[in-house]
């Protein structure tokens, strides 16, 4: 029996992390002189090898049925996300998948990564392909489940739960879309997220162009998508539209 078969025999999984980073800094000793991020990253990519085949597979899954079309850590690192990805052979050997579950979770992800590529995203009712009518409104109507009479036919691009008048996306799912969304750049800074949360009204906003100021449709709170300095009776003290300031941590959601 290989080592990594006797860990994974016993199962370390999420309530064992502690235990495992022992084992693996001992198997895969890593110089005092190597940054502490190469020493993470190390640990994250064994993580999967110590999660039991059930749980990894649940967790996968899940994340394809949100329309992710990659896997990543769940971890907690320091009160963030971890975020490691994880590959998609390392995903099939270690969570134990068969031939025909190889084939369901590799149509997924193509399916996922050809829909967000395009810019459309399944109902979460019909499965059928729908488009925002305006590239920053959240609330997307199925134009399919409208035409059958379907009660529910309206739905949040983001969590994909049913809109409702003064939505805001549930805090789970808020928070993994916050934590890993793409950073992108905005007015010459980089490292920005791509999706704030408000902060008057906690409605997920995704940059598209143009200046860092952002005006919420819903609650019509005016805030820098840089900061997140609300604006004041004077204006922003952050500067004008293009004025560069310091990026504001990932928010957490409360």
């Amino acid at each position: 029996m290989s080592t990594f078969e006797f860990f994974r025999k016993h199962h370390f999984d999420r309530g064992n992390w502690e235990q495992y980073h022992i084992f693996a800094n001992f198997l895969f000793p890593v110089p005092d002189t190597c940054a502490s991020t190469v020493k993470h990253n190390m640990f994250c990519y064994f993580r999967i090898y110590f999660t039991a085949p059930d749980n990894l597979y649940g967790y996968c899954w899940s994340q394809l049925t949100e329309q992710t079309s990659s896997f990543r850590c769940f971890a907690d690192v320091n009160s963030r996300r971890c975020d490691w990805e994880w590959f998609f052979p390392e995903v099939a050997e270690n969570a134990c998948l068969s031939k025909d579950e190889r084939i369901l979770f590799e149509s997924r992800i193509n399916r996922n990564w050809v829909n967000l590529s395009a810019g459309v995203r399944e109902c979460p009712f019909c499965r059928c392909v729908c488009e925002r009518q305006k590239p920053d409104d959240p609330h997307v109507l199925c134009v399919y489940c409208q035409n059958a009479g379907e009660p529910n036919c309206h739905f949040c691009w983001y969590c994909l739960y049913p809109w409702k008048d003064h939505h805001s996306c549930t805090k789970d799912s808020a928070r993994q879309i916050l934590s890993t969304c793409p950073r992108k750049e905005i007015v010459k800074v980089t490292g920005c997220p791509s999706i704030r949360a408000c902060p008057g009204c906690k409605i997920l906003i995704e940059h598209k162009d143009q200046c860092k100021h952002m005006d919420c449709r819903n609650c019509k709170t005016s805030f820098c998508f840089i900061c997140l300095e609300v604006r004041g009776q004077r204006g922003f003290s952050c500067g004008s539209y293009n004025t560069k300031c310091a990026v504001a941590t990932i928010q957490t959601v409360t």
